[in-house]
Parts: structure tokens; sequence; C-alpha cells
């Protein structure tokens, strides 16, 4: 039987093999940890005259062990890729050494072929936090079937069908990328009651024509995740991975193939991510918009668009992404997001009104992008070239040292919820759906939190781009 996951904790113990005909297997254990992500220890023996150690310690005086390795665990096979030298010492006496290889990737299956060949896969699909409510698509349907005896209907049977289903596919960076419910069925039973759980999950999959690494898939997939990053205002992240490629199979004892499954995967690029709490399901209720309403155009523009305005999306979504990060941290990152924003933007009608002798400055790259999302300010706020001066004066003072203290706490703050809520709905711009998408948030009654925040501190926002107490 296959391994079908492994869990953080969790220690496996087997025999490595490395391929080679001539050397003997050894003896290992594997883990998987919260902080280095998938561990092989392997105990020998430094100085043994029956060499059955030699190659062993060789991968780690050498610090270069074989490239790829199969454990052969007493749970099932496992695959390990992109091997690194992760430490070893060399006790003396009677003492058997103990050395640590790093793994990059961990394929819990056999794979055909030769073992030194780089791992490729033509299939990943992955489980991303947000997808579930994003999609709103399930696998499961039920009907209930009751009966009335005339007064009373009473419940007879429940039939529930489960079947997968697809939200919506597009093409995206030579890959077809698609979104798709997954089910799976267990059977429990604690002694004390019979349960029949189903599984239904929305997954994320991307299929190449011709086998790609995984880190090609994971490329693609990122794009996707960092849209949710931005639709949701807070950290997505990867907490699995399955692939499926013609090398992987399924046989029966005769060596028929009966089958290509879908295979486990552990990646050194994601495995961290599976420790972070889940995101609050309350949190994932109201994203700026769901996958209807981008549709497969929306995400295959969202997805031609990516690599040009990288520079925009990846500050922001690394501000959002961080836990507790200061009002400061995230006036940076947002406020870079922006600058990069208004490169590609160009030149607004009256921008003029923010220039600085006849030259742009840093308020113009703000007040750009307050131009393309043209969202209706709430009065603290006044126009748009007077929260773009706020804006550029608060994140410059936090900037340069030079110009004293940092701005006053409540400031930060609120440029923060402003610069956040800018790049996200700039983010809905780049899907091609702005004009639709957009225009819910063009009234300032959707600003009602922030509008709460300036209640709060008490501030408005001057001609000038300065803060001041409200007048009563």
């Amino acid at each position: 039987m296959p391994i079908e996951q492994i869990d953080f904790g969790q220690s496996l113990a087997g025999l490595l093999v490395d391929g080679v005909p001539e050397t003997p297997y050894v003896g290992a254990t594997l883990r998987l940890d919260e902080k280095s992500g998938t561990l092989v220890e392997v105990p020998y023996l430094s100085y043994d005259g029956t060499g059955q150690f030699k190659h062993v310690s060789e991968w780690f005086d050498s610090r270069t062990p074989p490239q790829n390795l199969l454990f052969m665990s007493t749970e099932g096979p496992i695959t390990l890729f992109g091997l690194r030298w992760g430490g070893h010492s060399e006790p003396s006496g009677m003492t058997a050494a103990r050395g640590s290889i790093q793994v990059g990737e961990a394929a819990l299956g056999a794979r055909d072929g030769e073992l030194s060949d780089p791992l490729t896969m033509q299939q990943v699909r992955s489980w991303v936090d947000g997808l579930n409510e994003w999609t709103r698509l399930s696998s499961v349907s039920k009907e209930i079937i009751s009966e009335s005896d005339g007064s009373v209907s009473r419940i007879k049977g429940l039939t529930v069908t489960t079947e997968t289903a697809v939200a919506t596919a597009w093409p995206q960076g030579g890959a077809n990328i698609s979104l798709q419910s997954v089910w799976r069925s267990v059977q429990e039973n604690d002694g004390r009651g019979r349960r029949h759980v189903i599984a239904d999950d929305v997954v994320i999959e991307s299929s190449f024509p011709d086998a790609r690494p995984f880190s090609d898939h994971l490329t693609e997939q990122r794009k996707v995740a960092n849209l949710l990053v931005l639709l949701y205002g807070q950290k997505i992240a990867f907490r699995r991975h399955q692939f499926r490629d013609p090398r992987y199979v399924t046989r029966v004892m005769s060596g028929e193939v009966i089958g290509k499954p879908f295979v486990e995967i552990v990646s050194e690029q994601t495995v961290r991510e599976r420790v972070l709490p889940p995101p609050d399901p309350q949190d994932l209720r109201l994203p700026l918009a769901d996958l209807a309403q981008i549709g497969a155009d929306g995400m295959a523009t969202w997805a031609e668009n990516y690599d040009r305005w990288r520079r925009f999306i990846l500050p922001a979504v690394s501000a959002m992404s961080r836990v507790g990060a200061f009002a400061e941290d995230i006036v940076v990152s947002t406020s870079t997001s922006l600058e990069a924003a208004s490169v590609l933007i160009g030149h607004r009608d009256n921008e003029e009104n923010t220039y600085h002798r006849n030259k742009p400055t840093t308020a113009t790259h703000v007040y750009r992008c307050l131009d393309v999302v043209d969202i209706v300010w709430p009065e603290h706020v006044g126009g748009k070239e007077s929260l773009a001066r706020a804006i550029a004066r608060n994140y410059n003072e936090i900037k340069h040292a030079d110009r004293g203290d940092f701005p006053e706490a409540r400031e930060s703050i609120l440029v923060s919820k402003i610069n956040t809520w800018l790049v996200r709905l700039l983010a809905l711009d780049l899907t091609g759906q702005g004009s639709d998408l957009l225009s819910k948030y063009r009234n300032s009654d959707q600003l009602w939190q922030l509008r709460q925040y300036l209640d709060g501190y008490d501030l408005r926002i001057t001609p000038d781009g300065r803060w001041e107490a409200r007048t009563t």
C-alpha cells in the first residue's frame, strides 16, 4: 500500500537505495519537521573496515549526497529528489556517526525508470486556502426523500451524490489551469458509532502538455493564490499537493499496470505553509470578487498581466501575508506597489497639480492609482490630490531617516488601511473586469469601515495633504 500522507512529527524507518548496484542499502529515518521540511537522518560508521558504509561516509565528507534516493520505508516507498547535505557528526570510539540530508521534494511512491532522472510531472493539483469559499463549488449534492401522512412530512431517506465538478479552466503560462472539486469517502467507527465522512474540497490543477518540474507548476498556481491574497486581504497558504505522471503507476502482483494515480508530494517550497493557522471562515465570506464575477477570461487576463505587474503585486502580497506587521511596514510595502503601478499606468488628467518644479513626485504616483479606481472617498479624506499628498508625506517620512521621528502612529495606521484598500482595488483592474468589478466600490457607502477609523481617530486631511483634528 502506498503512503497517502505524512504529518509533522511523524517519523518513518526504512532503507536508503542510491540505485548503484554494488553499494549496500543503508538504514535511515525520515521525518517532517516544521522548520526544516523533510529530513532524512542516516546513522553510519565513519571508520568501518568492512566498507559497508564507505559510500555513506563519502556523501557526508564531501557534503554532496546523491541528488535522488529511494527510501524504502516500512509503510511504503518514497522517492526523494533535490537532496542536500544537512550536517553530520563524527563522534569518536564505538559511537555511530549521524548524517542529515535535506529533501527538496518527496514523492510518496516509487517511480519507473532511472532513479537519477530529475523529478518531472504533467499534472499537479493543490489545496489552497479560500478556494472552497471563493469558487462556491462542491462535489456533493443531496436529495431528501420524504413521505407525508397528512399533517406531518417525515424523512424517509437521503440520497447523496458525489461527483467531481469543474468550475472553470483557462490557458496560462503554457499550461491549462482549472479549478475543480475533489471528494473522498471514509468510514469511521470508534466503537460507539459508525460514520460515513465525505471530504469535499476545491483544488487548483495545472496541466502541461509535457512533463515539467514541480516548480513550474507552482509558479503558475502561485499566480492564482496571490490573486486570492489581494481579494481577501490576508495570507493564503498552500496546504497540500498531489501530482500525476506516467512514470508513477499502480500495478497488481503480476506486474500489470492498472492505473496512474495522483501521488502525494511534499515540497520544501511550500511545506512551511502547512503549519500556518488556517484562516477564520468568517474572514473568507466576503472577497472583493468571487470566481463567478471574474470568470475564466478574467483569470486568463490576470495571468497575462502578472509578470508585467510583478513589482506591483509582490510587495502588496507580502504586506498582506505578514501577520502582526507594523503599520509602517505595510505603508512602505504598499507604497512601493503604488509606485510600480504608477509607472505602468502612465499619465493621468490633472496630475500636474501634484508636481514639484514641473516634475512628478511620490504624490503623483499615488494620484495616478487613485484616479484609476476613482473612489468617492469620505469627506474626511478630501479629494484625490489631498489624499495623494497625505499618503506620499507619510511614506516619505517613514522611509527617510533625515526627516526626523516616525509620523504619528494613528496617521500611519490610517494610511496603511487606505493603501491596502487601494492596492486591492487596483488588483481587480488587472483582471480586465475593472469597469464592472469596481463599480460597487465607487460609492463611499462601501468605505464604511474606513470612515469608522477616521471618526475613531478624529482626523481629516487638509488640502495640502496634512492630517489635523476634525473641527466640531
